[in-house]
């Protein structure tokens, strides 16, 4: 039960920081105008039970057996998690991205614990290495999920990203081990452990945004829009971040995207599963 509070914490915090440029926060709607902020408490805790089972499906998943038979496990459950999550919000897609990498964190971090014999107290930035390489093994076949994609008569949104730019998007992202979170979210709240919360989990955002390729803006925008707004964070990054700078810089950064009806969703996922690694790392 445990893994699952932590999981449903790290959803809370993603929906309570603020302010978050273009998304739901407890200030105002983003670029949103079909959810709020209760939209999202609703959902995060609709899906309590599906953190569960996919923590569950983990820790008991068979020491000895392939680890992509773990991911069609968890891909079940999550199905039931997204009817929960649109009974939840009026049939409002809150969490959809978020269900698929809680999906895959939480039972490898069952199956971690399963197979290191050890307590969620014990838990140490090796053992968060081997979530993410659980994670690459339970995936290692979604990268051929865009085999052939040119001969597809219907091509998910996805796809499209993937044949125009080249981008694999969340399931690219999983089969490589979620780099975004191994090798930025994760080592920025190492870094800034001394640094007060609220600062800390802002600049969180800007260096995920800064760093990875939210398909999310692309699909509100494109990729030149994307890129640029990426130049705009890493010089904000540059002169100390919201840590130096105040919140000013969010603010106004929120008010482009609003314009601009940009929303980083997926930006918004790895910050709450950066959150729920370091909830595990004891990085709070």
């Amino acid at each position: 039960m445990a893994i699952t509070q932590l999981a449903t914490r790290a959803l809370f915090y993603e929906v309570a920081l603020y302010p978050k440029p273009g998304l739901v926060d407890p200030i105002d709607n983003g670029a949103h105008h079909d959810m709020d902020l209760s939209t999202f408490m609703d959902s995060a805790t609709a899906l309590m039970p599906a953190l569960y089972e996919f923590s569950d499906a983990g820790l008991t998943y068979p020491l000895d057996a392939p680890l992509p038979g773990l991911f069609d496990e968890v891909r079940q459950i999550g199905l039931t998690a997204e009817v929960a999550m649109y009974a939840a919000t009026n049939h409002i897609n809150t969490h959809k991205g978020a269900i698929f990498s809680f999906a895959l964190l939480c039972s490898a971090v069952g199956h971690v614990l399963a197979t290191s014999q050890i307590e969620l107290a014990d838990w140490t930035k090796a053992n968060t290495d081997a979530v993410f390489t659980t994670i690459a093994q339970m995936t290692q076949a979604l990268d051929h999920d865009f085999d052939n994609l040119a001969s597809k008569d219907k091509l998910s949104y996805g796809e499209k990203l993937y044949l125009d730019y080249g981008i694999k998007g969340v399931r690219g992202e999983a089969a490589a081990g979620y780099p975004a979170l191994r090798d930025y979210g994760l080592p920025f709240l190492r870094r800034t452990q001394n640094t007060p919360r609220h600062v800390r989990l802002l600049d969180l955002f800007l260096e995920l945004l800064a760093n990875t390729t939210d398909s999310n803006v692309i699909h509100r925008s494109d990729m030149a829009t994307l890129r640029r707004i990426q130049h705009q964070v890493q010089a904000l990054l540059a002169q100390g971040g919201i840590a130096k700078l105040g919140v000013e810089p969010m603010v106004q950064l929120n008010k482009e995207f609003i314009a601009l009806n940009i929303s980083p969703g997926g930006t918004a996922d790895l910050l709450a599963a950066s959150v729920f690694l370091g909830f595990l790392e004891k990085l709070f």
